[in-house]
């Protein structure tokens, strides 16, 4: 912004230069800039010498916290026989929508004969439209504000009424509230692992631009299982993913009845493949989750040989598999095998 007030200076348009500095003083230094790429004084719809600033100020008491820019255009002619143009830049004044209504209001602010900023040949004008915009901002967001807060108050109030005439809807409230409360108590559960649980993750590794890695969790009840899955998307890099948790599980309760399933997660016929590879190891009481980020490059079947390398990898480091469980063809342990050769 300097540098145009300097340029200014230099043309010989002190009169604006002068009116810039003490906006500066009265808004700050940070408050003014000029609008364009690479600080271009003109637009392809501006006059030659017309200068395009951006005055970015808050709203009146008790709202000025809240910031509002302003583009002002100003004519070569400006302030002799040319009044300046205003045009509100904000979508948004705080979390309300900024309207057509608004929007013309700030556009009409030197142009306007009534309500608007008042314009005199050859005297400062745009300190007088900032202040103009800003009691405009200010009135249509506290007129705004206080129509939310009026419905809002008439809803409750309806509300109150249909549940005071008709039993049914306070009971479907009870029940809206107690859903709302479980899903809370659900959400508190999948924010951390029950203890006891622990997840091993595998390094990621990248094959023809998808990468794929693997989890394995050492489960002492089926249901644990949706728990460990939840927590799992909880993850920003893992919710990201392409297919987050293919998985599969085997649990064998004390009484000895097996229980087992597996889930593709949209990729086809993953999840059974992990649930055969944990039945040809012969695993049990244990969850296997694989995490694959799509590259953009179709592996055909060879992403079924992938998705079980960092399957297998994650029961290694979780220290499900170890030299007696090493496993062979038919799902016989390879220590029986060697047995069988002697």
């Amino acid at each position: 912004m300097q540098d145009l007030i300097t340029k200014l200076y230099e043309s010989g348009r002190d009169t604006l230069a002068t009116e810039l500095e003490a906006l500066q003083a009265i808004y700050g230094p940070e408050a003014l800039c000029q609008f364009g790429e690479e600080g271009r004084e003109n637009q392809a719809d501006d006059e030659p010498g017309t200068i395009r600033i951006v005055v970015g100020a808050n709203l009146l008491e008790p709202h000025d916290e809240i910031g509002i820019d302003i583009l002002i255009s100003l004519p070569q002619a400006y302030p002799h026989t040319a009044a300046p143009q205003m045009q509100l830049l904000s979508k948004y004044i705080g979390s309300h929508g900024v309207d057509s209504s608004l929007f013309g209001q700030i556009l009409r602010s030197f142009i306007s004969q009534t309500g608007g900023a008042e314009w005199v040949q050859g005297e400062a004008a745009i300190y007088n439209g900032v202040e103009d915009a800003r009691e405009k901002c200010t009135k249509w967001y506290e007129d705004l504000t206080n129509r939310v807060v009026v419905g809002e108050l008439q809803r409750e109030e309806e509300r109150e009424v249909r549940l005071a005439t008709n039993p049914q809807l306070i009971a479907q409230e009870r029940q809206l509230e107690e859903d709302a409360a479980f899903a809370a108590s659900l959400e508190h559960q999948l924010d951390g692992l029950p203890d006891g649980l622990e997840i091993v993750t595998t390094p990621s590794v990248t094959y023809s631009k998808s990468t794929f890695a693997g989890h394995c969790v050492r489960i002492s009840s089926h249901t644990q299982v949706p728990l460990i899955l939840g927590h799992l998307q909880n993850d920003r890099k893992i919710a990201r993913a392409t297919h987050p948790v293919i998985n599969a599980w085997r649990f064998r309760s004390p009484d000895g009845v097996q229980h087992q399933d597996n889930d593709d997660d949209g990729e086809s016929a993953a999840g059974n493949r992990i649930a055969h590879l944990l039945s040809i190891l012969d695993v049990n009481n244990v969850l296997v989750v694989v995490t694959r980020w799509y590259g953009g490059v179709h592996l055909g079947a060879d992403r079924f040989k992938y998705i079980n390398q960092v399957a297998r990898e994650a029961m290694d480091l979780a220290g499900v598999l170890n030299d007696d469980e090493e496993m062979s063809v038919g799902g016989k342990k390879a220590k029986d095998i060697s047995r069988k050769k002697k």
